[in-house]
């Protein structure tokens, strides 16, 4: 991947540890403290830090065009597609699973869609359900690995909270990293993306189920396809591109 040299990461701490530093300087992303209010640039800026609602949002709202959650433990916070998401100016929300779940990204990044690009609005109710649904599919399905079979009745959802808990205090599943991205595109399309780090799944099989058939299990899929403009699932579905139709105007920040 080419050098991007066009973002500044604001870092929500005095002295980032040298793995960020390594990782940003690898980006071609220059790394600088942020001690107060994000200040307005000329180029994209994301801020990074660990995660908290005041921080995400502070992170998603202008002149920050995206949050990115980091920590110690963390392989690679500075995902180079999330990264490069935000430097072709759009918006971005990279955090971990146990994070992603508590601070519901779905609706903090809604939010932060409706402010940057109020032409959304006519259709802003459908993209927020889209998300939900993507996201919660992405969390529960990818990233903690539990089944949609396992809420069809009452002893099986039952079953489905206790995994879920165990499964959100589990190390290896709660690192794992949850990315959304909105990147304005041609034709008056927003694309968003959520992907996750899990095992995928045959796309091909589940893009044809319906709406109806999943409804036992969230509405899932289906429901997705019925309000987007277009869906498309990548990297053996560890990647749902949503598109949807807007208003011109839309590239205008």
């Amino acid at each position: 991947m080419p050098r991007i040299n066009q973002l500044i990461a604001f870092v929500d701490d005095a002295v980032p540890s040298a793995r960020l530093v390594e990782q940003a300087d690898a980006l071609g992303i220059r790394l600088e403290p942020l001690t107060g209010h994000v200040p307005v640039l000329p180029v994209p800026c994301v801020v990074v830090g660990i995660a908290s609602h005041e921080r995400v949002l502070r992170g998603l709202q202008a002149p920050s065009c995206g949050f990115v959650e980091w920590s110690l433990s963390d392989g690679l916070p500075l995902s180079p597609s999330c990264i490069e998401h935000a430097a072709l100016g759009g918006h971005v929300l990279s955090l971990n699973t146990r994070a992603a779940y508590d601070l519901d990204a779905a609706n903090l990044f809604t939010q932060a869609l409706a402010a940057r690009f109020p032409h959304l609005d006519p259709i802003i109710g459908d993209i927020e359900l889209a998300l939900a649904e993507g996201v919660a599919n992405a969390i529960i399905h990818g990233n903690l690995g539990i089944g949609s079979k396992m809420r069809n009745d009452l002893q099986g959802f039952a079953k489905f909270q206790a995994t879920l808990s165990s499964r959100l205090n589990d190390a290896d599943m709660t690192f794992r990293r949850l990315e959304i991205s909105a990147v304005p595109r041609a034709d008056s399309l927003l694309e968003i993306s959520v992907m996750d780090q899990g095992d995928g799944y045959d796309s091909t099989a589940q893009m044809g189920r319906s709406a109806e058939i999943e409804a036992k299990c969230g509405r899932g899929l289906g429901l997705i396809r019925q309000l987007a403009h277009q869906v498309e699932a990548r990297n053996g579905g560890r990647c749902l591109v949503m598109s949807f139709r807007s208003p011109p105007l839309l590239n205008q920040r």
